[in-house]
């Protein structure tokens, strides 16, 4: 019996230095909402999309953040829809800015964005702002594979307008951006 209290006490003792694993404390792995299985920031390989569902369906409240990921890359963005744009200007917007930054690779191949900044103006005063966040730096490329996925997001989901995002290239957040009017 002494034995067997002693090893309780002990074992009591010992308990704050254990460490405590609760399912609802441990991190869970984000999961690229275009597709529902695929790890965020891992190669998201999906070649072609279903027929999206109707927007209400895949995104019960718009204003919730979705994580998306872009087709043949690791960069993934959380996006947060802000408000209703006109999609045709805002679809040209991206174009328009991914196109600057394919001729920008294909002249001086792919670098670091200068300043960490990317300021893009299109029609209708609308404007894409990016900024290098969490001491990493965006290049061209991850911010090109960005503007891609946002523009599927948006076409999915049937949500196109003003939206806050946030650019991860694998596992490291390398940008923070928004759309919209400015």
């Amino acid at each position: 019996m002494r034995a067997f209290t002693l090893s309780v006490i002990s074992t009591l003792a010992l308990a704050p230095a254990l460490p405590v694993f609760s399912s609802s404390l441990t991190p869970r792995s984000q999961l690229c909402a275009n597709d529902g299985i695929t790890v965020a920031g891992t190669l998201f390989e999906r070649r072609s999309f279903p027929n999206p569902s109707p927007p209400s369906l895949v995104y019960p409240r718009a204003n919730d953040p979705v994580v998306w990921c872009t087709p043949g890359t690791q960069t993934y963005l959380i996006i947060t829809f802000v408000s209703q744009l006109p999609g045709s200007l805002v679809l040209k917007l991206l174009s328009d800015a991914y196109n600057t930054l394919v001729t920008q690779i294909a002249q001086n191949g792919d670098d670091v964005i200068p300043s960490g900044e990317f300021d893009y103006s299109g029609d209708g005063s609308l404007s894409l702002y990016t900024v290098d966040t969490n001491n990493h730096q965006q290049t061209y490329g991850v911010l090109g594979a960005a503007i891609e996925g946002l523009s599927h997001w948006m076409m999915s989901s049937g949500n196109y307008g003003a939206a806050h995002f946030i650019i991860f290239d694998g596992a490291n957040e390398v940008a923070q951006g928004t759309v919209g009017l400015g």
